[in-house]
């Protein structure tokens, strides 16, 4: 792999480490959130599991597809990558939506900012993919 292709890789996997990073804090404000309002109605356990589950899911996801991507699969962690950015937004939108958790109220639609280094990073995994084999080099 040539040093650009590489240092394009690295980028990518920055990004996504990034984006594991929002996806943490993240999941551990809202999960911080269902719990405590668990202590007035239990049926935010649920919304927390739930919450957890994703976040744990979503920050795998962006490890394995960020370590597939600086390894040269570009199109199998891209797309990790990229499915893990949805389902953080989902969450990010049905918590906010749904339960109006004070700091996502106030972040309101900037907070969608949070969640672009996760597609980024799969978006550019895949170009780099893709123009590897255009040019016909080795994968």
């Amino acid at each position: 792999m040539s040093i650009k292709y590489r240092t394009l890789a690295l980028v990518s996997a920055a990004t996504g480490c990034v984006g594991i990073i929002n996806v943490v804090v993240l999941g551990l404000y809202i999960i911080d959130r269902c719990l405590l309002l668990a202590l007035l109605l239990p049926d935010f356990r649920t919304e927390a599991a739930i919450a957890a589950v994703a976040t744990f899911l979503s920050a795998t996801m962006l490890l394995f597809g960020s370590y597939l991507i600086y390894r040269g699969q570009g199109i199998r962690g891209g797309t990790l990558n990229i499915v893990a950015g949805v389902i953080t937004t989902i969450i990010y939108a049905y918590f906010t939506v749904n339960w109006e958790f004070p700091l996502l109220m106030q972040v309101g639609l900037t907070g969608f900012l949070l969640l672009i280094p996760a597609p980024t990073s799969g978006l550019l995994g895949i170009l780099i993919s893709e123009t590897k084999k255009q040019k016909g080099q080795k994968i």
